[in-house]
């Protein structure tokens, strides 16, 4: 949770100073205005692929010889 030093206005709102914000992780990219379809989600094997690359990079590198 983090505090508003100043009243800040935001998405036609106003949060008042000391008051509490909280991001909500889970309504990223739901956004109507920004989104065309915001209450898809991607299908799981495209937010997983990156993962996979990343992980497969890092474990051919670990079976690489160590140099010397």
């Amino acid at each position: 949770m983090r505090y508003a030093v100043d009243d800040v206005q935001i998405g036609g709102g106003t949060i008042p100073a000391r008051g509490a914000v909280v991001a909500w992780i889970g309504s990223a990219n739901r956004d109507a205005s920004r989104f065309p379809d915001p209450h898809v989600r991607p299908h799981p094997r495209q937010r997983q692929a990156p993962g996979r690359v990343r992980l497969r990079a890092a474990l051919l590198h670990r079976r690489a010889p160590w140099p010397g």
